[in-house]
């Protein structure tokens, strides 16, 4: 009697995964999102979210496989939800985040830092910032850990001030110093270069409104794009070539231009790794009409795509029909 069997094509996440990139936002009132109007009546920590939702969102969307990092939780309840965590604190100077921030990256080690901070300093000393960058390079140095620093030159306020525009050139001093000795620091230009109008961009004197706040967003999310990449397409066409009694070829379709390899499972059990651009594998020492069930995923350094399944059941020493294929569309 000829058999019939069916294969079944469908998406699924693997448990297994790559690590997400985690990236920490460290500062003061305009990470953590205060304002002069919470004085009076102070909005609750899970409706605080600054530049952060913004940023998540535009991460998300470019398939950005991150983590924000960080022992405080502000932005739980806003909609859509982002990932809340950061090392906001308002008010303080970066000599005091200076003070903290070796034992915060023990807590949560990142591997990138945006830091936007010296606002609360009223002056153009840097001499806090650059201890802020002594302290992430003692912990690197001490954990074995690197870690990319976004550093900004900061936004200005609404009535402009002089010695921010002074403190943003002793910034890019001190970080071009910095680099020039080996630190792995990319500077990006908040006060200028974030497209931010004066007047109608601020909540109050300080802080951005939601437009400010988006607009701080796209400089981050700019400098970020030319350090991760995003996750590769999922593989298309998972389907089964050629079908013997002890062997199955399978073939794919590569729809990514950034992988850098391949996962096929059998079963749930890894059992081959594959080199980018690869389009097609032969599994062998198979049993015969014994029921199979194969996984392929595209992996880069940030993580792993969609993964593709396909079941088969090899044939016996008789012959088998052409499989009938669902697809399904998750």
């Amino acid at each position: 009697m000829k058999q019939i069997f069916f294969i079944l094509t469908f998406s699924l996440t693997l448990l297994l995964s790559v690590e997400p990139t985690r990236i920490m936002p460290l500062g003061d009132s305009i990470t953590y999102d205060d304002s002069y109007a919470d004085y009076p009546s102070p909005r609750p920590a899970s409706l605080r979210h600054a530049y952060r939702d913004y940023l998540w969102y535009k991460l998300k969307d470019a398939h950005y496989h991150v983590d924000f990092v960080g022992s405080r939780n502000a932005g739980s309840a806003i909609v859509p939800p982002f990932d809340p965590h950061n090392e906001g604190y308002p008010g303080w100077t970066s000599q005091q985040i200076a003070n903290i921030t070796y034992s915060k990256l023990i807590a949560n080690p990142p591997d990138i830092v945006l830091l936007h901070i010296g606002s609360n300093d009223w002056d153009d000393d840097v001499r806090g910032i650059n201890n802020i960058l002594n302290e992430i390079a003692r912990y690197e140095q001490n954990y074995h850990h690197p870690i990319k620093v976004i550093l900004a030159r900061i936004i200005n306020r609404r009535q402009h001030y002089d010695w921010i525009s002074s403190l943003n050139r002793n910034i890019q001093t001190i970080a071009n110093n910095r680099i020039r000795s080996g630190d792995n620091i990319v500077v990006v230009n908040m006060e200028y270069g974030a497209g931010i109008h004066y007047t109608n961009d601020f909540q109050d004197p300080t802080h951005p409104n939601n437009t400010g706040y988006n607009k701080m967003a796209n400089v981050w999310f700019s400098a970020l794009s030319h350090i991760l990449s995003p996750v590769p397409n999922q593989p298309t066409s998972f389907q089964v070539t050629s079908l013997e009694s002890k062997m199955v070829t399978l073939s794919w379709g590569d729809t990514s231009n950034n992988e850098t390899s391949y996962e096929i499972y059998q079963n749930g059990i890894l059992i081959a790794t594959l080199s980018a651009n690869t389009t097609q594998y032969i599994v062998t020492n198979l049993k015969r009409v014994t029921s199979y069930t194969y996984t392929i995923i595209a992996l880069n350094p940030q993580g792993n795509s969609i993964a593709s399944s396909i079941s088969v059941r090899t044939k016996d020493d008789y012959g088998w029909l052409v499989p009938v294929t669902y697809i399904i569309n998750n």
